[in-house]
C-alpha cells in the first residue's frame, strides 16, 4: 500500500543481508552398474515502497515567536537520525513495504549427473531453489530436481546376460542374473525419483537442507537508518510556510498532529541478486525478468501521540 507524506530532505540507508553464493553449490553423480498528496510549504508525496517509524517529530522542531504577528513566527528542523540500531528502537513502531520478488524466482543450486558404466554422463538433472521474497524482504526457499528422464542403454554383448541398474541411492540392487536369465539393456530415472532423495531420510537430504537452510526464512534487511537534514530556523523557512499553513497556527513546535507524516526526498534503491552454481548472476529483487522494476525505497516518519 502507498503513504502520502510530506516531502522533507533527508536520506535513508538499508543494510542488505547478501544471500550466499550458490556457485558449486550441490553436485552428485549417480552412477551406473551392469549388473528464485498539498499543504502549503511542504509537498506531499506518495510513495510505493517505504520503511515507516512512529516516533515524536516535533521534538526536533524549532520555534521562534515572532514580534507581532503569526507571519514573523520562524520554525526550523535540527538535523537528527533515527535507525534500527538505536538503543530506543522498538520493532512495533516499524512498518516496512517493500520490493518483493513477485513470483518464485527460480536459481541453479546444482546438478545431479547420471552416468553410464564407463563413467560417462549420459545425461543432467538441474536442481533448482524456487526463493520468493515478500514485501518485508523475507526471503523463503524450497528445492526441486527438474529434467528429462535419463536412460543409459550398453550394448549386447554375445554369451553374456546383462542386467543395467542405474543406482540411485536407496534403491535395492537386483541380484546378479544367471545365464536363465533375459538381458536388460537399459534402465531409466526420472526427476521425481530423484526428488524423493531430498526429504523423508534421502540420500541427499542433509545435504540440500544445508543449502535451503542459508535461504529459507532469510530476513535480508540487516538495519536501516532515516536521516533528515537540517532546515534553518526563518520566517519563509518550508516548515514556516507549512505550519502558517495550519488551522489554527500553531505558537510552538508542534506543527505535525499524531498520524502525520514525514518522508525523505532520498531514496535507497533495493536489489538483491544471488550468484547460482554456474556462476551467473540472477536478480531476484530489483529490475529483471519478472521482478519489479521500480524498487526505490524512502524512509518515513510518523508523528506519534504524545
Amino acid at each position: 500500500m502507498a503513504l502520502s507524506a510530506f516531502s522533507v530532505p533527508g536520506s535513508i540507508s538499508v543494510g542488505l543481508t547478501e544471500p550466499t553464493s550458490l556457485l558449486n553449490a550441490f553436485s552428485k553423480d549417480i552412477t551406473t552398474q551392469v549388473l528464485t498528496a498539498t499543504i502549503d510549504g511542504l509537498a506531499s508525496e506518495s510513495v510505493q515502497y517505504y520503511i515507516k517509524y512512529v516516533t515524536d517529530v516535533n521534538q526536533h522542531i524549532t520555534y521562534n515567536a515572532g514580534d507581532a504577528t503569526p507571519n514573523d513566527d520562524a520554525w526550523g528542523l535540527t538535523a537528527f537520525t533515527v535507525a534500527s540500531t538505536d538503543p530506543t528502537y522498538d520493532a512495533a513502531k516499524e512498518t516496512k513495504n517493500l520490493p518483493t520478488s513477485g513470483d518464485a524466482v527460480s536459481v541453479q543450486a546444482g546438478v545431479i549427473n547420471i552416468q553410464d558404466p564407463d563413467g560417462q554422463v549420459s545425461g543432467t538433472f538441474t536442481v533448482n531453489l524456487a526463493l520468493t521474497v515478500d514485501n518485508q524482504l523475507n526471503m523463503t526457499a524450497a528445492a526441486s530436481v527438474t529434467g528429462n528422464d535419463v536412460t543409459v542403454t550398453v550394448d549386447n554383448v554375445p554369451n553374456q546376460i546383462q542386467v543395467v541398474h542405474i543406482n540411485v541411492p536407496g534403491e535395492n540392487v537386483p541380484a546378479n542374473p544367471t545365464e536363465n536369465d533375459s538381458d536388460v539393456l537399459f534402465d531409466s530415472v526420472a526427476a521425481t525419483t530423484l526428488q524423493d532423495l531430498f526429504s523423508n531420510g534421502g540420500a541427499y537430504e542433509t545435504d540440500i537442507n544445508n543449502i535451503v537452510n542459508n535461504y529459507d526464512n532469510l530476513d535480508l534487511v540487516d538495519s536501516w537508518s532515516i536521516a533528515f537534514t537540517e532546515i534553518t530556523q526563518a520566517v519563509d523557512s518550508v516548515l514556516s510556510h507549512h505550519a502558517r499553513g495550519l488551522d489554527p497556527v500553531p505558537t510552538s513546535n508542534q506543527i505535525f498532529a499524531a498520524g502525520d507524516k514525514i518522508v525523505t526526498s532520498g531514496k535507497a534503491d533495493v536489489k538483491i541478486t544471488i550468484t547460482d552454481y554456474a556462476g551467473n548472476t540472477v536478480n531476484v529483487v530489483g529490475s529483471g525478468t519478472n521482478r519489479e522494476g521500480s524498487h526505490s525505497v524512502y524512509g518515513i516518519l510518523e508523528q506519534a501521540a504524545v
